[in-house]
């Protein structure tokens, strides 16, 4: 699989949740220390997953509190400001993510939405929409 550009990508809050779920948010320090692939975030993300994980369904689950984890992505994901312009995505809310992957040049956005991996024949510039077990898969090509 040589050629495949795996330097960053961009994770949608529902992988974020599931890694925290699983006790598996270590994930993201994995791929950034083994594989130097780095992960990217925005302040609409960011706030996004706090929401998300202020829940009482998700809350009950987490070891730490929701501000730990947020802390977490800020020190091992790359947060940047986001340059607004897609509004193609059927879920508008969801459009930011286009925009972030697209800011960070990044070439994968993993999504666990249907929304977005219905659009995944679509490129988006140079972002392909990929869900998790695909991306795995490219990360195990690229050792």
């Amino acid at each position: 699989m040589a050629g495949i550009l795996l330097d960053k990508v961009v994770f949608d809050t529902s992988n974020i949740i599931s890694f925290i779920l699983a006790k598996n948010i270590d994930y993201i320090v994995d791929l950034k220390f083994r594989y130097n692939i780095e992960t990217y975030t925005c302040s609409q993300h960011l706030s996004e997953i706090s929401k998300v994980l202020a829940y009482k369904k998700f809350n009950k689950q987490l070891v730490l509190k929701p501000s730990e984890y947020i802390n977490f992505l800020e020190k091992y994901c790359n947060v940047i400001e986001v340059d607004e312009r897609f509004d193609r995505v059927p879920d508008p809310k969801d459009n930011y993510l286009i925009d972030l992957a697209h800011t960070a040049k990044s070439h994968y956005l993993v999504s666990r939405d249907p929304h977005l991996l219905n659009l995944k024949q679509i490129r988006w510039g140079k972002i392909q929409i990929v869900g998790i077990t695909e991306f795995k898969r490219l990360v195990a090509a690229k050792k």
